[in-house]
């Protein structure tokens, strides 16, 4: 009988050992590569809600944002092409910039309730951050085989930046000269630089309209929410999430004019 070595066998358990923890590692990190994306099949949209809550935001203007993002949800879960194909972030901004919820299908969004803190408003962090996170998801989008519309950046704010100045200290300076240059190039049509993302911008009671102009880009000038028209701000999001995940990426997506003198819920104004 031939002598059998117990290191090797020893040697050749520990082997197998290794391999199946390196099967099972795989698999693992392929389910995780999975989870998070609902309707892989689909092209997905991804929009960043980038909200104002300093302090100025108290009383009824947080109350009518809270309430509005609640008519969104409910909204939206009653469009089957935005449940399936779109997903939202929520981003907010005061002394601080914080994820409030990471992108997620609307059906898994948990509204909160925002208590309005902080004396500053660090709108330049926040713009960059949301910047951040779409070019991230459309990252993931391209790992993974998933086709994409344009992301949407919806920023709405009461006020106006006071982490970046033109004209302000070196660091200002700097961070509102990424912004502007980042907001704008990728809202371009130019084929090389921009195209990248939608930056929407909503003025509500007391926003400096006349900065926020500068911030936005030139093709789509922010827009002053009049103060009754919370909800069909909301609607209206929810109508051209729809309609922009119906179109072929790239094509042309025309919306409801949000200023409308009869069906709007704004106006242009500097």
């Amino acid at each position: 009988m031939e002598n059998i070595d117990m290191q090797d066998i020893d040697a050749l358990i520990n082997e197998e050992r290794e391999k199946s923890k390196i099967d099972t590692e795989d698999i693992n990190s392929s389910e995780k590569f999975k989870v998070d994306i609902l309707a892989p099949h689909e092209q997905h949209i991804a929009t960043v809600l980038l909200l104002d809550t300093s302090v100025s935001m108290s009383g009824d203007k947080i109350s009518e944002l809270i309430k509005g993002l609640r008519t969104f949800k409910e909204e939206a879960m009653k469009d089957r092409s935005v449940q399936k194909r779109a997903e939202f972030a929520i981003v907010t901004f005061d002394s601080s910039v914080e994820v409030v919820q990471d992108f997620a299908p609307i059906e898994n969004i948990e509204i909160p309730i925002f208590k309005p803190k902080g004396d500053m408003t660090c709108m330049g962090h926040a713009i960059i951050k949301a910047i951040d996170m779409v070019n991230e998801r459309k990252k993931i989008y391209r790992d993974r085989g998933i086709s994409y519309y344009r992301p949407w950046i919806f920023m709405i704010t009461d006020g106006e930046p006071n982490d970046m100045w033109p004209n302000g200290e070196e660091k200002d300076v700097e961070l509102w000269t990424e912004v502007i240059k980042k907001v704008h190039e990728g809202n371009s049509e130019d084929k090389n630089v921009g195209k990248k993302f939608a930056f929407f911008t909503v003025g509500v009671e007391g926003a400096n309209m006349k900065v926020l102009t500068l911030i936005a880009p030139p093709n789509r000038v922010p827009i002053k929410l009049s103060p009754d028209k919370w909800k069909e701000m909301f609607l209206w999001l929810v109508s051209s999430q729809s309609t922009a995940s119906q179109h072929k990426p790239g094509e042309q997506i025309s919306t409801e004019d949000p200023t409308d003198p009869k069906k709007g819920w704004g106006k242009f104004s500097i």
